[in-house]
Parts: C-alpha cells; structure tokens; sequence
C-alpha cells in the first residue's frame, strides 16, 4: 500500500531532524570547529544568516548547516548575537570556535561593530577569520582585461537571454534530441554562489548547441 503525502512528509521531517541531532552532538564532542556565515533571504525575503559548521570526527571532516532568521535589521550585531543565541541554545562551547570566514561586507568585517569583531570580544581566546575564497574569485574577476571582460559580457549576455522561461525550456529540449553531454543550462547570478567557471564551463561544452539555437530563434548578440 503506498504511503500516504502526510507519511512521507512526517517521515523525511523525522530523518531529518535525527540526523541534525547527531551533528550537534559531533560539534558538542569535538575539541574544536571552524564556522563561516553568510548573509541570505528566504522566499518571502526575510533576512537570514546561513551558519555553516565544519568540524572532524571518526568519519573524517563533516559539515553542519543551519539558517537563523533575522528580525529585523542585519547589522554585525543582530547577525553575532543570532550566531551566539543559536550556539547557546545547542549546547555547543563557542569557544571552541578556531576560526571563521565570511564576505567582506561591512555588517560582518566591521572594525568595530562587525559580526566577527563582536564574537571575538564574546571568546576567551583570539580566532583566524578568513575572506569567503568565492568572494575574492569576484573581486578579482573585475580586474580582469578589457577583452576578457567583453569576452565574459557577452557570454552573460547569451546567459541571460537563455535563462528567459521559454527559451531555457526550448534549449533543454534541444540538448534532449541532439544527445547532448548536457541536459541543462547553467545560469549566472551574482547574488548566489555558483561561480562563473562552471557557467563558462557549461557555456564551452554546449557552444555548438547554442550556436544553432541562436541562429533557428534569429538572435542577434551585440559584440
């Protein structure tokens, strides 16, 4: 007999939550754990942080995630004390903690008022923090050479226009008929972390196919 909506639902809530479980008792049980907190919104565009946990344990270097909600303002205050707040409530030491990365922005960076300024005041002891590496890979790309940044336009440019709905799902069906090695479209926005490589990876593996789709929509690309 197969399980109803409301079983299966219950039932991944179940695992889920199990599996959550034994992390945070990982994270209780390790001596040390580095974190990395990113700012997000959820779908109805309330503010949240993203807290990632890494730590080592008999299976070798695991991950825990966790999103905390921000009620009102995001400033390095809100974001430490949701950080701390969510610590406490897991039982987790924060000073365990031996490092953290975050984004450069001023709410997390702040020589005074930034996120992790204010938990290093909260610790016994000093912690390593470190620039998000995709965040630099950013930075760094808007120093590229004039040609390699018309060159990286204009392949947005293509992005963009296949990642309207009708086109994208015309592209799919097109990688479906030609037996594609791929069987979708990567598509490149600067507020998620998928970096550009992958996009200009998938770009290069479906030239041929893009080629042909532009010619059979009539869509000229400005160079």
């Amino acid at each position: 007999m197969p399980l109803s909506a409301k079983t299966i639902k219950d039932r991944t809530i179940k695992m889920a939550t199990d599996v959550t479980s034994q992390q945070i008792s990982d994270v209780r049980s390790a001596p040390d754990f580095s974190i990395a907190c990113d700012e997000t919104c959820d779908g109805d565009d309330i503010a949240q942080v993203a807290l990632l946990g890494k730590y080592i344990n008999d299976q070798g270097p695991q991950e825990l995630i966790v999103l905390l909600s921000l009620r009102g303002q995001t400033r390095g205050e809100d974001i430490a004390s949701a950080v701390t707040e969510c610590l406490k409530q897991k039982y987790i030491d924060i000073n365990r903690i031996i490092s953290v990365a975050t984004d450069g922005a001023p709410s997390m960076k702040g020589t005074h008022e930034g996120f992790v300024t204010l938990l290093k005041k909260s610790m016994e002891h000093d912690v390593i923090s470190f620039h998000c590496k995709i965040h630099q890979e950013v930075l760094c790309a808007h120093t590229f050479p004039e040609e390699i940044s018309k060159g990286l336009g204009m392949v947005m440019q293509i992005v963009k226009i296949m990642a309207s709905a009708l086109n994208y799902w015309q592209f799919c069906e097109l990688l479906r008929e030609v037996n594609s090695q791929c069987s979708d479209f990567l598509v490149y926005n600067k507020v998620r972390w998928l970096s550009r490589g992958a996009v200009l990876v998938r770009f290069a593996s479906c030239l041929e196919e893009i080629e042909v789709f532009l010619q059979e929509k009539a869509l000229n690309i400005q160079h």
